[in-house]
């Protein structure tokens, strides 16, 4: 991971991780605690072409990020059991009969929960002392089955090495220019793996986007600007999303009033969405995609250092239900991707920072300081509008969040390369409560259309109004659909079929 800021070449790549919490209006989906350094780093070059033993098929390197001793996964569950056992002892002492039999009840189960846990451990560990399991130089621990055992298709993981040339204290991200993205898979083109909606043949743009191949500066112009009448909804596709969807801070006095209004328009706009399904995260998106370049578009000076033509944010969201003690910050994903291109209104804003909305005085101070600042860093907030959400009948807990701005901290890894900045978030390491929603929603997504938005949170009166950064209207997703990424371990696991244009 990494780059060059500013694009100009002099300025040292920077990479720097925070965690997401949650702003005054939402509540919390992720936990703030973190034994993860703030930053991390590793040079990766073109001498890191992964060596892979057990599969004769290229697959992406594994860029792992150094962190500081923490709890084993072990260690947390023998304190959580053991408290809950003195609890369920105090209960059984102090209750009434029917307490009693419930705190013996959840003893057992307290400590059948430890004992499969061990059990589990016990094989992992054997299979590490066969030599069965290693990524990056170093073990890593089984995935294990919906059924919690480890299976024969476990035991064949890929293992892959770093050449011993590389010095082990060095650190991990690489630079667009001077050190190029690792050769040896292939990556797939952007855009590629989920298709836009049809454009209606009475769209006012519609010559225009059906002749979109190459694309243009026009066709990005095109795509902003067609309404929602002007295109079909049609099952497992997306479009731009209309930004007065999202209700965001205004001032003045935003603290005691609390006022939100409609958002103005988006200082981004979408140029293409990706998702794939992969068994590990994607931490860097050009380990997997070619980066998209649209001339006079992608390439273009914003006359303001540090604010780039291109915004790339990657989600990664886990397909597998979530544990509620000793979760992991990696495994298999659905991985989205959004790529943004600068719209023409801010460029024509960035040309005077004096005359400029508040909205966008604040972005630019996010784009030079966010990659040293943790605090202006962690201002990043993502909102997701599900449409007619009161006629799905989803549970009230995950229908309360409908709407709630979500600050993107210490799940989150900000990366500057020379034309554009790219924001990973790790869905993994959000709350327990946050992942089951999402899991229990994965089979609701092709009923409706959701509007996922992002924004630099605004917190004092010279700051407001906020403004979105960028946004996605996505229509009856389905998982199902999905594709696979190139090379990925799960396809005799999951029985899909990756899409004959990614092979």
């Amino acid at each position: 991971r990494g780059g060059v800021g500013g694009g100009d070449g002099g300025v040292p790549p920077g990479t720097a991780a925070s965690s997401a919490v949650v702003d005054d209006d939402a509540r919390l989906i992720e936990p703030t605690p973190s034994f993860e350094s703030a930053t991390s780093y590793r040079r990766v070059g073109d001498d890191l072409t992964p060596l892979i033993t057990n599969r004769h098929r290229p697959t992406r390197p594994s860029h792992r990020v150094k962190s500081r001793p923490a709890l084993s996964t072990i260690d947390q569950h023998v304190v959580v059991s053991f408290v809950a056992v003195n609890v369920a002892i105090c209960a059984a002492k102090y209750g009434d009969d029917y307490t009693f039999y419930l705190a013996i009840f959840m003893m057992n189960l307290v400590w059948y929960y430890l004992l499969d846990h061990l059990t589990k451990r016990e094989e992992v560990r054997h299979l590490r002392l066969s030599g069965g399991i290693a990524v990056g130089g170093g073990l890593e621990r089984a995935r294990s089955t919906s059924s919690g055992r480890v299976t024969d298709k476990h035991r064949a993981r890929v293992e892959r090495t770093i050449p011993s040339t590389v010095p082990e204290d060095r650190e991990d991200t690489y630079s667009d220019s001077a050190h190029p993205a690792p050769t040896g898979p292939k990556r797939l083109v952007a855009g590629s793996t989920i298709p836009r909606a049809s454009v209606l043949s009475n769209a006012t743009h519609a010559e225009i986007l059906h002749q979109s191949d190459p694309p243009t500066a026009e066709t990005l112009e095109a795509y902003a600007t067609t309404t929602v009448n002007e295109y079909a909804v049609s099952p497992f596709s997306y479009w731009n999303v209309d930004a007065s969807i999202f209700n965001l801070r205004i001032g003045p006095n935003y603290k005691r009033e609390k006022k939100k209004a409609p958002s103005a328009p988006a200082l981004y706009d979408l140029f293409k969405m990706d998702v794939v399904q992969d068994d590990c995260i994607l931490r860097s998106t050009q380990d997997g995609f070619e980066i998209p370049s649209v001339k006079g578009v992608t390439d273009v000076d914003t006359g303001c250092p540090g604010v780039p033509p291109m915004f790339v944010i990657t989600v990664n969201i886990p397909t597998e239900e979530p544990a509620m003690f000793g979760s992991e910050s990696d495994g298999a994903s659905c991985i989205v991707i959004l790529y943004f291109t600068i719209t023409k209104h801010t460029l024509d804003e960035l040309k005077n920072l004096d005359t400029a909305s508040p909205g966008v005085k604040l972005f630019v101070e996010y784009c030079r300081k966010a990659g040293e600042d943790d605090a202006l860093r962690s201002r990043l907030k993502t909102l997701a509008v599900v449409e007619e959400i009161e006629k799905l009948g989803l549970p009230s807990f995950i229908a309360g969040y409908n709407g709630k701005p979500a600050l993107v901290t210490k799940s989150g890894t900000y990366t500057r390369h020379s034309n554009y900045i790219e924001m990973t978030v790790n869905v993994h390491k959000w709350s327990y409560l946050a992942k089951k929603g999402l899991y229990m929603l994965r089979d609701e997504f092709p009923r409706f259309n959701v509007n996922i938005g992002f924004t630099i949170e605004g917190r004092k009166d010279p700051e407001l109004p906020e403004v979105l950064l960028g946004g996605v209207r996505v229509m009856q997703f389905d998982l199902e659909k999905v594709g696979l990424a190139p090379g990925s371990e799960r396809e005799e696991e999951l029985g899909l079929v990756t899409n004959d244009s990614w092979s």
